[in-house]
């Protein structure tokens, strides 16, 4: 993986591999573009689940929901959670996404 702002060098050096471009701030509070190039796969699953999504907004929309979910299931019956935590488990071994590691929505 290397990272760092668009260059044409790079891109044609590793046209081969994945590229992806992000907006960020930088430390003077203006916008740049920085890139990645990687020669894997994209991820299908995260390890850490507070980047899934592809833009702040979509983040932070799926954040709000996980914060719903995990109040509901806290206030919710031990065996009737313990029922729906079964379910979801039947659900990621039958989806061949989990299997092979691909995200689901």
């Amino acid at each position: 993986m290397i990272s760092g702002y668009p260059s044409r060098l790079y891109d044609s050096e590793l046209s081969d591999w994945n590229r992806e471009e992000f907006e960020v701030e930088t430390r003077a509070h203006t916008k740049a573009t920085e890139v990645v190039w990687f020669n894997y796969q994209h991820p299908q699953r995260l390890h850490d689940t507070r980047f899934v999504g592809v833009n702040f907004r979509e983040r932070w929309r799926i954040e709000k929901r996980r914060r719903r979910w995990r109040n509901r299931l806290e206030k919710m019956n031990p065996l009737e959670r313990d029922a729906l935590f079964v379910a979801m488990k039947e659900v990621m071994v039958r989806d061949p996404r989990a299997v092979s590691g691909a995200a689901g929505s």
